[in-house]
């Protein structure tokens, strides 16, 4: 069964390498490398428009939030006496979800000025941009998976290598993966072979 199923990863490994165009071990570190910086591009540009999506679900909520605990906070204000008026905002948590809300809102004085739907339009855009961005990154991150296991039998199997160390790099893969299969299969005809000895000598 081990064997059958290593014959089936070779067989599919080496067609998704035709696929790529990728024939010698040469090939395919400088495809990971190509890989690895689109990622990394893909992730830089992402990172910022996330990041003021982000800033834009607050903005929205701490307004709406504002809003809503303002006759609260407004009766909190109005309190002189210290102990009245911390029993009133242990009573109310509007109080502090007022206080959070404006101080985040404090934070971000550029958008003052914007109004709901202005945010909420940019919000759209960005959304847009990000789910442009994260389906060819999610492809390439998928590539870099298949590759990097690739790789790693690639290493594995290379004569005088190990999983660490590099296979020569003009080595064609077909032949480096055709290889471990091959040897595989051996490793399981020896035993079957033994087995029916033992059974000989015994008659």
């Amino acid at each position: 069964r081990g064997t059958s199923q290593d014959l089936k990863a070779v067989s599919e490994a080496l067609s998704y390498l035709r696929q790529k165009g990728l024939s010698t071990v040469e090939d395919l570190e400088a495809f990971l490398e190509s890989s690895g910086k689109s990622a990394a591009d893909y992730r830089s540009q992402m990172k910022p428009k996330e990041a003021r999506s982000k800033v834009i679900d607050g903005i929205l909520a701490s307004r709406t939030d504002c809003k809503e605990c303002k006759p609260v906070y407004e009766k909190y204000q109005k309190i002189f006496f210290k102990k009245t008026k911390e029993k009133f905002k242990q009573e109310y948590s509007e109080v502090a979800r007022y206080a959070k809300a404006a101080a985040y809102l404090a934070k971000h004085p550029d958008d003052k000025d914007s109004t709901q739907k202005e945010l909420q339009e940019e919000q759209e855009t960005l959304l847009e941009e990000i789910a442009a961005l994260k389906t060819p990154l999610t492809e390439v991150q998928e590539d870099l998976k298949k590759l990097r296991d690739i790789r790693y039998w690639v290493r594995k199997a290379t004569p005088g290598t190990e999983e660490s160390k590099e296979p020569p790099k003009k080595q064609p893969i077909k032949e480096v993966l055709q290889d471990k299969a091959d040897e595989k299969k051996a490793q399981r005809t020896v035993p079957a072979q033994t087995k029916h000895k033992q059974q000989d000598m015994e008659l």
